[in-house]
């Protein structure tokens, strides 16, 4: 009850009370139609261990995907970022091969959950 209580006040919004129905659960989440929903019946299978985890995995495969993360350099991105990031994997990052400005990241997926 209090992970409920101290979660920001918009989130609250899109809590759904323990018991719901899945109509009622369909109604409360209408306004989100266009967001892939995952049905648990309990989240011990999260904490615990899943029996088959490759449907998660597929789901998880398709809602887990961070966008990229895009900047502008002040100068040449492979400069500007050479403490970082080796000069080779700046360039793989281009938006576009003469792009020197500019780099674009793809976050990697989390790895998938696995049933031993």
């Amino acid at each position: 009850h209090r992970a409920l209580l101290a979660r920001p006040r918009v989130a609250l919004l899109d809590a759904l009370p323990l018991g719901t129905s899945d109509g009622e659960a369909a109604k409360l989440l209408a306004h989100l139609r266009a967001a892939p929903l995952l049905r648990l019946q309990h989240a011990r299978g999260l904490l615990c261990a899943l029996d088959a985890p490759q449907p998660f995995n597929d789901l998880a495969a398709t809602l887990l995907r961070a966008p990229a993360w895009c900047s502008r350099c002040s100068q040449p991105c492979e400069e500007q970022l050479a403490p970082w990031l080796p000069a080779e994997r700046v360039r793989a990052a281009r938006p576009a091969p003469a792009e020197q400005h500019a780099v674009c990241f793809q976050p990697p997926l989390p790895a998938p959950l696995r049933s031993d």
